[in-house]
């Protein structure tokens, strides 16, 4: 049978039981709309958000990508690390950072927005 994939996503954090790691923790944000509103509150407008989801999770990731001002916004968030970037045109280059807990993402995503709203 055929499942889409946010249906395949929900089986997968339903089969956790609440044992969540961080990534799990952004893919159940993803799925109930919390992790656009966020980046929406924080003050993202035209939020894309998009999952290439695979059966094997190390392969899967969150790639997001928005504006702020003048300013394209990208993250690529992986199960073990994730990638902030903002450029005038595209962001070429991203910050690496090791993926802690759901809340360091969101906070050094809203680090990265402060910067960009500076410049």
């Amino acid at each position: 049978m055929f499942k889409t994939k946010k249906k395949k996503i929900k089986l997968y954090l339903e089969e956790k039981n609440g044992d969540f790691l961080p990534f799990d923790e952004l893919l159940a944000d993803y799925i109930s709309g919390q992790m656009k509103e966020r980046l929406e509150n924080m003050g993202v407008k035209k939020v894309d958000l998009h999952v290439d989801w695979h059966d094997d999770i190390k392969d899967s990731d969150i790639m997001i990508q928005g504006r702020l001002n003048k300013y394209y916004v990208e993250s690529e968030i992986e199960p073990e690390e994730f990638g902030i970037g903002c450029d005038p045109d595209e962001p070429d280059e991203y910050s690496y950072h090791p993926l802690e807990s759901k809340e360091q993402f969101y906070s050094a995503f809203e680090k990265m927005l402060r910067c960009a709203a500076v410049n």
